[in-house]
């Protein structure tokens, strides 16, 4: 009996001390969890271009005219005002390219005097429409403008003392080919060809400038402005706000 007593005590005692043991083995074995705060990715620096953006800015302009009556030439003055948005649905277009709504106006406005006869014209333009655009890489930016644009000129002659208005309002399609290249972090060229009537091509307007940041936000952008058959030239220059 008292040996059995004996045996059952060493048994007992050898359990609590393998336990304890495992105890003590798996207590210093467990993992051990650290949490490291992650630091956010960085976001990529945005294009030096417009592209993309969200952005309204105003533009002065001016144009020389050369026109076919021999010895009658003539500058008109104007400004030009844009407004760009990036689509809504950009989220699910591939990567390697982007669409934005854009919205441009223009007004100009010109005195002509030949032979006695004064001519005012008053010319204003709007158009809207999508903005297609490529990243070739990732500094060259291809892009297409197709929407819809809104003529109105309006002209008073006067002439012999007597004065009479003209008017003319027409719609049209526009599909205006661009291009635009980051030159610096802070620095881009950008040209468009502003196409004319669908016939007409060589009756169309260019634009070439290039774009620089001020901070952030502020842009000033501005360059030459001319007909492809180089009947007019001048410039055009502004300043504009991203948000």
């Amino acid at each position: 009996m008292k040996s059995l007593m004996s045996l059952c005590l060493a048994v007992l005692v050898g359990s609590c001390v393998c336990s304890g043991a495992a105890a003590q083995e798996s207590w210093f074995n467990a993992p051990s969890y650290c949490e490291v705060p992650q630091e956010p990715e960085p976001c990529p620096d945005p294009d030096a271009g417009l592209l993309g953006r969200s952005y309204g800015d105003f533009q002065l302009l001016r144009l020389d005219v050369s026109s076919d009556v021999p010895g009658v030439d003539f500058d008109a003055k104007g400004f030009q005002t844009s407004f760009n948005i990036p689509a809504r649905w950009n989220s699910s277009l591939p990567e390697f390219m982007g669409q934005d709504v854009f919205l441009t106006t223009t007004w100009l406005s010109t005195t002509v005097e030949d032979s006695g006869t004064l001519i005012d014209v008053d010319a204003r333009q709007f158009t809207t429409g999508v903005n297609t655009y490529f990243y070739l890489t990732e500094d060259v930016r291809p892009f297409l403008q197709l929407g819809v644009g809104t003529e109105f000129a309006r002209s008073r002659v006067t002439a012999l003392g007597a004065s009479f208005d003209l008017g003319d309002l027409n719609s049209r399609l526009v599909a205006n080919p661009g291009l635009e290249i980051d030159l610096m972090d802070d620095l881009a060229w950008r040209s468009v060809i502003l196409t004319a009537t669908e016939d007409r091509f060589d009756e169309s307007l260019y634009q070439s400038e290039l774009i620089y940041w001020v901070s952030d936000r502020i842009y000033l952008r501005g360059g030459a402005i001319g007909d492809i058959q180089n009947d007019a030239f001048g410039w055009i220059f502004g300043a504009g706000w991203a948000w």
